[in-house]
């Protein structure tokens, strides 16, 4: 009898600990991507005041990484602004250990980015950048410690259109490997 107490009193610990893991990854796998995704809509959305989409994002815990596919950012006409087929983001274990955001890689897919220059000093972001001054300043909480490596940009292209010169002119730089 003595030897079915202790085995089911080391047992026991072992299920609950089992459970809660279980649980977390879970939630960090199914649950947590769904948060990221509608707070993430509803910060930029809030901040450049133009429609945003991101079609999914998974995290995998196991791995540390998030990814970010199908992210769009609209022009005010409705154009394709900022475009991004696939972000992938490899967070470190050193996270924790340095007390600082160390993040690993940062792989971009298909990065793509179209804007004008409407007139010698107003371009089609400029309301962007007028809603973001606009806002008010956050008073700093101290120095932020982060380190970020391994970035790399595969097929990317940028699209200019230099609407302020007579008859304008496009400017494209395709295929961008960084």
């Amino acid at each position: 009898i003595k030897a079915e107490s202790r085995f089911s009193r080391t047992k026991k610990p072992v299920l609950i600990f089992a459970g809660i893991f279980t649980v977390l990854i879970l939630f960090s796998a199914f649950v947590l991507p769904l948060i990221v995704r509608s707070q993430a809509l509803k910060a930029i959305t809030d901040a450049t005041g133009r429609p945003v989409r991101i079609e999914k994002v998974a995290i995998n815990p196991f791995t540390l990484s998030i990814t970010i596919s199908g992210f769009g950012l609209e022009d005010k006409g409705g154009s394709p602004f900022i475009g991004v087929d696939r972000l992938r983001v490899s967070l470190s274990s050193a996270s924790i250990f340095k007390r600082a955001l160390v993040i690993d890689e940062i792989t971009v897919d298909a990065p793509a980015v179209t804007f004008a220059r409407l007139d010698s000093h107003k371009y089609s972001f400029s309301d962007i950048l007028e809603r973001l001054k606009a806002q008010p300043k956050k008073e700093s909480k101290g120095e932020s410690r982060f380190s970020i490596n391994n970035i790399s940009i595969h097929n990317g292209s940028i699209n200019f259109d230099d609407r302020a010169v007579d008859g304008g002119r496009k400017h494209t730089v395709a295929n961008l490997e960084v």
